[in-house]
């Protein structure tokens, strides 16, 4: 378990760019062997690669570039999470695209612009968004003021739920507020669609998906369903929120209206 994440990590690490060497005064992988403060005088350190780590751990897997698929079902069948750390340009995407596996999401930061000729086929799952454009380098990103609009803004009030996000507020009253509100439900135009694009790509059984995008767990069904995520040292698991003075007191007052136990917690601490 313990070499299983200590992989992860490096792997992430390597995918910033990072070159990694790793300090090895022979302490293994058992909580037994000393620490490092624990060293007499710190000249039993050496630098040693990450391959030579992980080959210390004697259960580094590997496979020929033909058997990735199948190599991939195998792993799953012993384990939940599989990280494929294999280099920059060995097909990873392609393949993903070739897995026999039903149901699969494909989640990705740059899921307007995969290029990718085997996942050309699945399903989009749209965000909502004011306008698209292509960009000098026939790139699909969102129009800024000025653009030229390719593809119409499939919400009216992106804007609003731009700034709810970014204070950790719910949107969906937003939504419930819209005058738009049914039509985005049951059809697409100008100013709204994003709920029935989100919809109709749901049913699909394989759709591609930016990683802020995904369905709640409360309202998907997971259980069948294996996420395939490129680059995941790029992925932004974590947000910052911004709030100022008045919103924080607004929410205070909000949770204590509620008789929020969170509320009683945040006073104790």
């Amino acid at each position: 378990m313990v070499i299983r994440a200590y992989r992860s990590i490096l792997a992430d690490l390597q995918a910033w760019g990072y070159e990694v060497r790793i300090a090895w005064w022979g302490q293994g992988f058992s909580k037994d062997n000393p620490d490092i403060d624990e060293l007499a005088t710190g000249a039993e350190i050496t630098y040693i690669t990450t391959g030579e780590f992980l080959a210390l751990a004697g259960d580094v897997e590997t496979y020929a570039p033909s058997d990735r698929l199948q190599h991939w079902e195998h792993s799953f069948s012993t384990h939940k999470f599989v990280h494929d750390s294999s280099g920059t340009g060995t097909f990873k995407s392609h393949d993903a695209g070739r897995t026999d596996y039903e149901k699969s999401i494909y989640v990705t930061n740059d899921r307007r612009n995969v290029a990718v000729p085997t996942l050309e086929t699945w399903a989009d799952l749209e965000s909502r968004h004011g306008g698209l454009t292509i960009d000098g380098q026939g790139k699909t990103r969102r129009a800024k003021p000025g653009d030229t609009i390719m593809t119409a803004a499939n919400c009216s009030r992106v804007s609003a739920h731009n700034q709810a996000r970014s204070m950790g507020i719910d949107g969906e009253q937003i939504c419930l507020t819209c005058p738009l509100l049914n039509a985005c439900r049951n059809s697409q135009g100008d100013g709204y669609g994003f709920r029935f694009e989100r919809k109709e790509a749901l049913i699909h059984s394989r759709f591609k998906a930016h990683p802020a995008s995904l369905p709640d767990p409360e309202d998907f069904d997971y259980s069948e369903f294996r996420l395939i995520i490129d680059e995941v040292g790029t992925m932004p698991f974590t947000e910052q929120i911004t709030a100022d003075r008045d919103a924080i007191t607004n929410l205070i007052v909000d949770l204590g209206d509620r008789g929020s136990s969170t509320y009683r917690v945040a006073q104790t601490n």
